[in-house]
Order: structure tokens, then C-alpha cells, then sequence
């Protein structure tokens, strides 16, 4: 019965470690300059000064409200992109994309922040409106 308890507590520690060592690595992008990117997120780069660049994926749970949200920012403002990352994995790597919902604030080509899970509506609009 302890060796169950130890490997159960020792599975469960081993993930929030891996958890908290993607959320670094992707923290890690902050200040980075882009310049290196292709497709339509070099595109969307090129075209805005600002930019919210939301990275999701068809079979992430968290994403279906994050969706919803920036689908409904859309409508109000032109400089956000929505990317399937299933589609393109290098442009996500690129940028250091290891989780979904990531959304990358962007200002002049340069990585302003980056918010890993679901985000309220109120702060995504902070970020587009500064």
C-alpha cells in the first residue's frame, strides 16, 4: 500500500514539475525579436505594429472558451490572429509556442508578453488597446 502512495505522489510531482518547466521555457519568449517567422503569422507580423497572436488546438479543451472570447474580440479588432498550431508546428516552435491556449502579445516585431491558459476578455482588450 506505500509503494502505490509513493508512485502515485511521485507521478503527480513529476507532472507539475514538467507543467511548471513549459511554462518557463514559453515566459522565456518575453522580449524576444521576431524576425524569422514565414506564412501568415510573418504576414500578420509585417501588417501590424500591435499584435495578439491566440495559438490553438482542435483537440484542446481549454481552447473552446478561449475561442469563443477572441472570436468575439474579432469582431471589434483587426489586428488579432487566430492560429491552428496543428496545421504549421514549426511556426509554433519558432516562437516557442509549447502549450494551448497561448496567446503572444506582439509590439513592433517584438514579443510583449506571452499568456499560457484561458484569458479574460477585460485583459486581452488592455493588451490591444495599449
Amino acid at each position: 500500500m506505500d509503494i502505490v502512495l509513493i508512485i502515485v505522489v511521485s507521478i503527480v510531482l513529476l507532472f507539475i514539475i514538467l507543467q511548471f518547466m513549459m511554462i518557463r521555457k514559453s515566459k522565456s519568449q518575453k522580449g524576444k525579436r521576431i524576425d524569422n517567422v514565414d506564412g501568415v503569422i510573418g504576414e500578420a507580423i509585417s501588417k501590424h505594429q500591435s499584435l495578439l497572436i491566440y495559438f490553438w488546438g482542435p483537440g484542446c479543451a481549454a481552447c473552446r472558451p478561449q475561442t469563443k472570447i477572441i472570436d468575439e474580440l474579432k469582431r471589434s479588432y483587426d489586428n488579432i490572429l487566430s492560429f491552428d498550431i496543428s496545421k504549421d508546428l514549426n511556426s509554433g516552435r519558432k516562437l516557442g509556442i509549447m502549450a494551448t491556449p497561448t496567446i503572444l502579445v506582439i509590439k513592433d516585431k517584438v514579443i510583449e508578453e506571452v499568456l499560457i491558459g484561458v484569458q479574460k476578455k477585460e485583459r486581452l482588450i488592455k493588451y490591444l488597446l495599449d
